[in-house]
């Protein structure tokens, strides 16, 4: 922990990075595998409810929340030039929801109006996978009780990747994210905190980037994947300053065939939490929030057939604190799993059940001392898809969640669920529809809450196409996204 720098890792952990031989989801062959099964990688976050794309830090693990639009990418309007092939991004919706938050901290429906446009670039040329994509987008509250909040959501990517031969893979991505967490209720998974009563959202920029190395075929009987990821965020709000923070995440995983279907593995992966700035005044006269994080994992992956897919690992995750005080508050050591499984019956229809837990940091400053070390996360959530015609896609979904906050005991039951129609236009876009409900009770009453909504969005190009699928998911060793791809092996 040191004074403030700017954004950005320092050297030692970039050298650190460009020194280490390090991983991806292995061959292009197996991520288009991946990519075949048809996962959306929004699922979990439209699962939870949110309404509008926002993008959320990947350095809490998870994607930006989306809309009723899953599967169905839309390239119709792409143009090829050569080896690329060049497509515009845009989204224009409306909708309404029924829990939002003023500067005063009083709550209330609002409708609303987004509007998101930018653009991305794929390429293949002999072995390598490479592209880029860029949107920038914006939200209006209708309510005159509701201030907007003004802040322009910025976000690009850049992937490369090389299949050397049969055996040699390496993998390279970059995410800048330039966004806001919208005034509400404190949300572990997507790392925001509680700003029902604050003048102003609070802003942030991240810079995630990272690189994958993976030796053997994906079919082979012994294969070892090299990861590493450096993600550094800064927040714009004064008061959070202290939050600022380089996240370091190295893991190796060795994957072994045990028998024509089904492949094992075991993982190692360390991630080292480094806060860039003084924490706030308090008795302790200023607390050391730097921690590291180590996770031993086993798990499986299983191809029963070509319609049904499952991978999962269990093991220890050990969150050591560097301030004696958190420590003495208790270390964190733990049992992790996560568990996804995909079933396609048919070519239409496609239904993916996932289970994860694991530990998150809130780090949320109140009243002059730190009130919880980290909030243990578990969530189970069931999600599907059904292509009702060749342009008309309808999805459905459900979470339940338990958030155990430590060390002050406080616990919160969670749940939610959402549905949505899109409709394929007749010459190019289409449109969707989606209603979402989620809901939390609180041991501590005063974070209680309940939301409804609704959007209604006209789309041109892929809403969840490269942009979320490959750069993001670099930086995913130590967290759980369904659908992304990649959690230091190849099979997720």
């Amino acid at each position: 922990m040191g004074q403030r720098t700017g954004l950005g890792c320092d050297r030692r952990a970039l050298g650190g990075l460009l020194l280490t031989a390090l991983a991806y989801s292995g061959s292009l062959s197996a991520q288009a595998d991946s990519a075949a099964t048809g996962i959306d990688p929004a699922a979990e976050a439209s699962a939870a409810g949110a309404s509008v794309i926002v993008a959320t830090p990947v350095a809490e693990g998870v994607d930006a929340p989306g809309d009723a639009s899953q599967g169905m990418p839309e390239h119709e309007l792409s143009r090829t030039v050569g080896n690329l092939t060049l497509y515009p991004i845009l989204n224009i919706g409306g909708g309404y929801r029924s829990d939002v938050y003023n500067e005063n901290g009083d709550n209330g429906g609002s409708a609303f109006v987004n509007a998101r446009a930018g653009g991305g670039v794929q390429g293949e040329n002999r072995g390598h996978l490479y592209g880029g994509e860029y949107f920038a987008e914006e939200m209006w509250y209708l309510d005159s009780d509701v201030n907007n909040d003004d802040e322009l959501i910025q976000r690009a990517v850049a992937y490369w990747g090389t299949a050397f031969d049969v055996r040699n893979n390496i993998d390279l991505g970059v995410e800048y994210l330039d966004s806001y967490d919208t005034r509400g209720q404190d949300d572990p998974v997507r790392g925001i905190r509680d700003t029902t009563d604050e003048e102003d959202p609070d802003t942030w920029t991240q810079l995630s980037y990272g690189g994958n190395y993976a030796y053997g075929a994906a079919d082979a009987r012994g294969r070892l994947e090299l990861g590493a990821c450096a993600t550094c965020l800064e927040y714009d709000n004064n008061d959070q300053q202290y939050r600022d923070r380089d996240v370091i995440d190295l893991g190796a995983t060795l994957s072994m065939q045990l028998s024509g279907r089904t492949r094992g593995f075991v993982q190692v992966v360390h991630s080292d939490f480094d806060y860039r700035n003084d924490t706030p005044d308090d008795p302790a006269g200023g607390r050391n929030l730097d921690s590291d994080e180590w996770r031993y994992m086993v798990g499986a992956s299983w191809l029963a057939s070509g319609r049904f897919t499952g991978v999962g690992r269990v093991g220890q995750v050990r969150k050591d604190f560097n301030d004696p005080l958190r420590g003495s508050s208790g270390d964190y050591e733990e049992m992790s799993w996560d568990v996804v499984a995909n079933w396609a019956p048919t070519g239409r229809n496609l239904v993916s059940l996932s289970y994860f837990q694991a530990p998150r940091e809130p780090l949320v400053w109140e009243e002059d001392e730190l009130v919880d070390n980290f909030v243990e996360v578990e969530q189970i959530s069931l999600d599907g898809s059904h292509q009702l015609t060749a342009n008309t896609m309808l999805t459905a979904g459900g979470y339940m969640g338990w958030d155990k906050w430590k060390p002050s005991g406080r616990n919160d039951d969670l749940w939610g669920a959402s549905a949505g129609l899109r409709f394929g236009l007749a010459r190019w876009g289409s449109v969707g529809i989606s209603y979402f409900h989620r809901e939390r009770d609180s041991s501590n009453r005063a974070n209680d809450y309940s939301d409804d909504g609704v959007l209604i969005d006209f789309n041109i190009g892929s809403l969840f196409g490269f942009g979320d699928s490959r750069a993001p998911a670099i930086c995913l060793l130590r967290s759980f996204t369904p659908g992304t791809g990649y959690n230091g092996f190849a099979g997720y």
